[in-house]
């Protein structure tokens, strides 16, 4: 029997040993994780510290530049509130302007008239043209001889994508009655 307690003794003392040994490096580790949350406990009064040098710095950047747009600001305003007087002073001028203008007995004989003929003409050509979708117009000759009433031709020349276009607007009684553009290049051979 003794060879048979001391191989169980021996036994146990190695099984007592591994344990040991097992629970120093579990210590250990536990020891090496307390010094790990040791050094973080700096790391938030570190933060706290970068915060507050980061919001000086900012605040101290910005109201170096908001100064002088501050300044800027203020001359804006005080030159819009001259430019809101002028306005005002020009608007109360024209309407004592005016109201002496219909109380005399002068202004219905200066009133001015409606547009010309010929402005009309134009104004017809220009919307009838611009309504096809062509652009840069330019009326060629004179609209001296331009009327309403009845029929009125007028040369024009615009252009279309890019496409110069040559041709006649014709007028009737105030209405375009015929809008004929061709491109400039199929009129020669």
């Amino acid at each position: 029997m003794d060879l048979l307690q001391f191989s169980l003794f021996f036994a146990a003392i190695v099984v007592a040993y591994i344990l040991v040994h097992l629970r120093l490096a579990r210590f250990a580790r536990f020891e090496s994780y307390l010094r790990e949350l040791g050094e973080l406990r700096v790391v938030p009064d570190l933060m706290r510290r970068l915060q507050e040098t980061l919001d000086r710095a900012k605040v101290e950047r910005l109201e170096a530049h908001v100064a002088p747009l501050h300044a800027d600001l203020r001359e804006v305003l005080a030159a819009l509130h001259k430019v809101e007087r002028a306005v005002q002073e020009v608007a109360d001028n024209l309407k004592v302007v005016r109201e002496a203008a219909a109380t005399s007995p002068m202004a219905a004989a200066t009133a001015p008239a409606g547009p010309t003929p010929r402005e009309r003409v134009r104004e017809l050509v220009e919307r009838a043209v611009f309504a096809q979708g062509y652009r840069n117009l330019r009326i060629v000759g004179d609209l001296i001889g331009a009327r309403l009433e009845g029929e009125c031709t007028v040369q024009v020349e615009a252009e279309r994508d890019g496409m110069p276009c040559k041709g006649k607007v014709v007028t009737c009684d105030g209405a375009v009655r015929d809008l004929d553009l061709r491109p400039a290049a199929a009129m020669f051979p």
